[in-house]
Formats: structure tokens, C-alpha cells, sequence
């Protein structure tokens, strides 16, 4: 929701100054690139599970493997909890006007 408005705002003409534009606009950029390191991060332990299945190799060797793939899973979704915590920081108030109705 949030990061549906911010993206309304930066669309907006004349909404707000260039500097704020742009530090929006890199956050939201961050965002989607921590995002997309995510899902790449998850494939890659995907594939090594599937790969580990296929080609036994020692257990020592496997888990350290897998733990360093599923270490760097936390470490991009906690990535990802930053830059959606950073993004929620930004003091951008939306503007609601409430329109009249005239009940007769």
C-alpha cells in the first residue's frame, strides 16, 4: 500500500521538490533490487537442495553448503526488512480532501 502511494507520488506533477523525488525514488529502487536478490537467493538454495539430492557428496561438506546458502537467504530477507523499514521512514503525508455529499 505504502509503496503503491509513494510510487502515485513520484508520478504526480509538481508534487514535491526534486530532492525528495529522488530520495524516493532510490529507495523504491533499493526495494525492488533487495527483492529480486531474494528471489535469487532462494533459487540458487533450491537448486542446491535439488543438486545435493542428485550428487551425494559428505555430510560436512553438504552442510556447510547449506548453511551458508540458507544464510544468505536471512541475510537478503533482512535486507529486505531494511530497506521496507527505511522506505516507511520517509515523512510523506497524503493529501485526502473529502468531498461534500448533499443528502437532499
Amino acid at each position: 500500500m505504502r509503496e503503491r502511494m509513494l510510487k502515485a507520488f513520484l508520478r504526480s506533477p509538481g508534487a514535491a521538490a526534486s530532492e525528495v523525488k529522488t530520495v524516493v525514488g532510490s529507495s523504491l529502487e533499493a526495494l525492488r533490487k533487495s527483492r529480486q536478490n531474494l528471489a535469487d537467493r532462494r533459487s540458487r538454495l533450491a537448486q542446491l537442495r535439488k543438486q545435493l539430492k542428485e550428487e551425494p557428496i559428505p555430510y560436512n561438506e553438504a552442510n556447510k553448503l547449506m548453511r551458508a546458502a540458507r544464510r544468505k537467504v536471512w541475510d537478503a530477507n533482512r535486507d529486505l526488512s531494511k530497506k521496507g523499514v527505511a522506505l516507511l521512514a520517509i515523512p510523506v503525508v497524503p493529501l485526502i480532501v473529502p468531498t461534500p455529499i448533499d443528502i437532499n
